[in-house]
């Protein structure tokens, strides 16, 4: 049994205190975490207010592949409210083409500054077309939306082939490595 919970901890020191318990809520999902392929603000973040809490979690026995990852929204300024589920495992899929041999799978996640939105670094490790696709999605709708869009791209050497893009780059160039957001 695991107990799940958001704790405040006062920066001059002092003892932990239970801001909202989730144990009854994540009864089979633990938050993602690993240490090898964390991007942006990790896996889990304050917004900038200071009221809410963005956090990847994975189901139970999935904790390596993550495939069923998924994105939660919970409101520590009014702990009794429900977390909000704002993208599933599968909404992780929708930028990536079908023929992807892996998931896209989030590695972290950082705020919009004014605290509108979540911006969430999925990543595909195939080996012949590794691909990061940041999704920007919006905290009051929950919409999401790919950064960049592979899912129209027809075929792996079309994602190499520039001509395809009216510029001499290939849609591989726009799937990039990393990324940060400026406060």
């Amino acid at each position: 049994k695991y107990n799940i919970g958001i704790y405040s901890v006062d920066v001059a020191g002092g003892e932990a205190e239970l801001v909202s318990d989730l144990s009854d809520v994540f009864t089979t999902m633990l938050p993602w975490f690993n240490q090898t392929s964390m991007s942006m603000d990790s896996v889990s973040a304050l917004s900038p207010d200071g009221t809410q809490v963005a956090a990847i979690m994975a189901a139970y026995g999935d904790m390596y592949t993550t495939s069923q990852s998924n994105l939660w929204l919970i409101d520590i300024a009014n702990p009794d409210e429900e977390p909000q589920w704002l993208m599933s495992s599968e909404d992780f899929q929708t930028g990536y083409p079908a023929w992807q041999n892996l998931p896209g799978v989030p590695q972290g996640l950082s705020w919009i500054a004014d605290g509108s939105a979540v911006v969430v670094d999925a990543f595909s490790n195939d080996t012949h077309s590794p691909l990061h696709v940041y999704y920007y999605v919006d905290v009051a709708s929950g919409e999401s939306t790919p950064t960049v869009d592979f899912s129209e791209v027809e075929s792996l050497d079309a994602l190499f082939d520039p001509e395809l893009t009216g510029t001499n780059i290939p849609m591989r160039g726009y799937s990039p490595w990393t990324a940060s957001l400026s406060p």
